[in-house]
């Protein structure tokens, strides 16, 4: 199992991944680095615990935005290529597909298209 060096709030933690993960842990890392230092920017250096905790909570605020989004686009989804139980829970644990199936659901109701880019389209009868 790969193991990946990752510096958080001024400090190193060695973390283990599945093969092939190494890049999204050292982004995943580097997003809540810069979150933790956009905290420090705007409150100042309140102690070595607690603007991790306040990172933690803003993520978990906005997962939990994004299921309630997810659990209110459900209805409007039934039928669509990707109704199934198992896309919404790859969904619910994974933020950027979840923004990425709610951008095509939002074309789709726009236009009344597939929400899938690359659908196959039934052509029309002659």
């Amino acid at each position: 199992m790969p193991q990946v060096s990752v510096t958080i709030n001024g400090r190193r933690f060695r973390m283990a991944c599945e093969n092939g993960e190494e890049p999204r842990l050292m982004r995943l890392a580097e997003d809540l680095d810069a979150r933790i230092a956009k905290l420090r920017a705007r409150f100042g250096d309140i102690g070595d615990t607690r603007l991790p905790i306040m990172a933690a909570l803003a993520l978990a605020d906005e997962l939990s935005e994004m299921k309630e989004k997810l659990q209110r686009l459900q209805p409007e989804m039934r039928g669509t290529p990707q109704s199934t139980p198992h896309a919404y829970s790859d969904a619910m644990f994974n933020p950027a597909l979840l923004l990425q199936r709610n951008s095509w659901a939002a074309r789709a109701h726009s236009s009344n298209r597939s929400p899938r880019p690359h659908a196959a389209q039934p052509s029309p009868s002659s």
